[in-house]
């Protein structure tokens, strides 16, 4: 994971990040909807967000009023990303989503949902198919992992990005 690189916007810079799109409520709104459909549908006690950032999308899950018997867990590398989480209904942990364990998470017995924003790019190629199988083997039958990826409206902007993923250094 490269996360030095991007260093220097974590924290408050974060949601300013890529034109706003990590804080954007239009690009988050299917998302959340999605969120919402399928905790109604699975009921889970725990929902984490692998890579939750400042906690934009679980802040926004409980104004949004999503069931109160849901546990919220924010994992997340960056001690700065953590700071920003200001509601006492999320737990913060510092940790890797490549190597998170669920029994560090919460009560391992508990019903989890996994979520995710733009975060399986930052493994590359490579190595994408460790981290599904590791994400996999954290969760149990029944449980979901759902993740929403960056698009683009149209081509110009994507090989913009990828290009200066490229000029980074990085395999994204």
């Amino acid at each position: 994971m490269d996360i030095k690189l991007e260093k220097t916007i974590l924290g408050k810079n974060w949601n300013k990040a890529h034109g706003g799109y990590f804080s954007s409520k239009i690009v988050s709104c299917d998302y959340l909807a999605e969120i919402f459909k399928i905790v109604e549908k699975i009921k889970p006690d725990v929902l984490v967000d692998l890579g939750g950032g400042t906690g934009y999308i679980l802040s926004s899950l409980i104004q949004k009023g999503i069931s109160e018997n849901i546990r919220f867990v924010n994992l997340d590398l960056s001690e700065d990303q953590l700071s920003q989480i200001h509601s006492s209904k999320i737990k913060t942990v510092k940790g890797s989503f490549t190597e998170f364990k669920r029994k560090e998470l919460a009560n391992p017995n508990q019903q989890f949902m996994l979520i995710a924003r733009s975060i399986l790019h930052y493994v590359g190629r490579k190595s994408l198919m460790s981290l599904l199988a590791h994400i996999r083997s954290q969760i149990y039958r029944g449980e979901i992992f759902l993740h929403q990826t960056a698009c683009f409206k149209n081509e110009h902007d994507a090989n913009c990005l990828n290009s200066l993923y490229e000029q980074m250094g990085t395999d994204k």
